[in-house]
């Protein structure tokens, strides 16, 4: 009888400590192999099931939460979710004027242009931000004015094992071509390297 409540008493021990808990839910299937691969790599236990739709949940032991959440952060993971123009211009929409359609296409430009970025190797987070001519109103009786030239800054977070330096003509030249009389001379990259893994804040 004794060796059967022992039993029992390490069996419940067992179910306790090995006691999962959600870590993050809604990932889509690239976004949540990536980061269990990282877990994984780091001797973290976690695990993937199938969540809604074509999404994933991954799963952790409860002791190591707060460790899970500190690595995901320190890779940018979750990676931000961009907005597509079908989001910022939905069928259907009520009509906007001329001035709110030009902010949410200039919105729009940079979410695509930086979710571009943020498939570059080594790139952890991208952001752009786009200074954009007015377009004329076709008020004739408007005093004509200076055309001020459009503009655009980048910043991306990288991981600091990649040499993404080498790759700041390329990453001004594509935001130029992408953005209509943009020069290049207009477009200012700002890369930041990433915190080691071993840095503690």
């Amino acid at each position: 009888m004794f060796r059967v409540r022992h039993l029992f008493l390490l069996t419940c021990l067992f179910v306790l400590t090995a006691c999962k808990v959600e870590l993050y839910s809604g990932l889509d299937e690239q976004e949540g192999n990536e980061m269990l691969a990282l877990l994984l790599s780091e001797g973290i236990a976690a695990s993937k099931e199938k969540g809604k739709g074509e999404t994933v949940n991954l799963q952790v032991e409860e002791s190591d939460l707060s460790a899970a959440m500190t690595l995901l952060s320190r890779h940018s993971y979750p990676r931000h979710q961009y907005a597509t123009l079908d989001d910022v211009f939905p069928q259907g929409g009520l009509i906007q004027s001329p001035m709110a359609d030009s902010a949410r296409y200039s919105f729009a430009k940079s979410q695509g242009l930086a979710a571009t970025l943020a498939t570059i190797d080594g790139v952890l987070t991208a952001k752009v931000h786009l200074v954009l001519p007015e377009k004329d109103s076709g008020n004739k009786l408007s005093q004509p004015s200076a055309v001020k030239p459009a503009k655009a800054s980048v910043f991306i977070k990288y991981n600091r094992n990649v040499d993404l330096e080498a790759y700041i003509p390329q990453i001004k030249t594509m935001v130029a071509n992408a953005v209509e009389d943009l020069e290049y001379a207009n477009v200012a990259v700002v890369i930041f390297p990433s915190i080691p893994n071993n840095t503690h804040l």
